[in-house]
């Protein structure tokens, strides 16, 4: 009897053992379906995270690179935090089995550039977070499948200018973050279809507020947006510039009506 219960005991010690050890990958901590391993000094992502998590936590650590297929298993996934690492690039696909994650913080990381449909398969996204990078340009349809998404925060970057049509199908968007960029100007329309759009920010770019350049951007920012974007040079807002509106005159030209008689030819006899 007492050997019976003695064996129940250990199989109970293993059983907690492997579920509080075992179960939760080394260095993080785990509670419900979430795991935290910020700040853990990880160079790479930890194996054995639980195919059931469904927050991942991997912010502050010394992350330099993502394997392609290293979240493949995590489909339950709907929060991801990569903030604070040293990550330089993104694998084409990397993200492609997550299509439950509603959060992504990639900020303070050294990107400088994204793959063309790295973010394609993450349709119930609703906040991407992409600041504090290096990031000088975005493909052109980077954004276009997060349909959902209302936070994006492309601040502090290096980007240079904006791809027509770059946010044409985030409709649900009511937060963009542009400030401390290098943008000159913006595409006229570029901002048209942000139609539930509360929120922009864009001040500290070197704003060119030469017309008829700057129209486009002084008359939106008139009616949608108080951020203080400044022109570079003068610091005058960006909304105070108004363009002269060109007016196209049309001058119509009579000319003569010249009336041509017939020759009369002498017949000789």
């Amino acid at each position: 009897m007492k050997f019976a219960l003695r064996g129940t005991c250990v199989l109970l010690a293993l059983l907690l053992c492997c579920r509080n050890g075992k179960a939760c990958p080394s260095r993080c901590s785990c509670s419900g379906t979430g795991v935290y391993c910020a700040g853990t000094s990880q160079t790479s992502v930890p194996s054995g995270i639980p195919s059931s998590t469904t927050k991942l936590w991997l912010s502050s650590n010394k992350l330099q690179s993502l394997p392609r297929g290293v979240f493949d298993k995590l489909t339950s996934l709907t929060k991801l935090g990569l903030d604070n690492n040293q990550l330089q690039s993104l694998s084409n696909g990397v993200f492609d089995k997550l299509t439950s994650l509603t959060y992504l913080n990639l900020n303070t990381n050294q990107l400088q550039s994204l793959p063309n449909g790295v973010f394609d398969k993450l349709t119930q996204l609703t906040k991407l977070s992409l600041s504090q990078n290096q990031l000088q340009s975005l493909p052109n349809g980077v954004f276009d499948q997060l349909t959902q998404l209302t936070n994006l925060e492309l601040d502090s970057n290096q980007i240079k200018f904006l791809p027509m049509g770059i946010f044409d199908k985030l409709t649900k968007l009511t937060e963009l973050q542009l400030y401390s960029n290098q943008l000159k100007s913006v595409p006229d329309g570029v901002f048209d279809r942000l139609t539930s759009l509360q929120t922009i920010y864009l001040s500290s770019n070197p704003w060119d507020c030469t017309c008829p350049g700057v129209d486009y951007l002084s008359r939106w920012s008139q009616k949608k947006t108080s951020d203080s974007a400044k022109c570079s040079g003068s610091g005058k807002p960006v909304r105070s510039i108004i363009c002269p509106t060109t007016t196209t005159t049309t001058t119509t030209t009579t000319m003569p009506t010249t009336t041509t008689l017939p020759t009369t030819t002498k017949m000789s006899m």
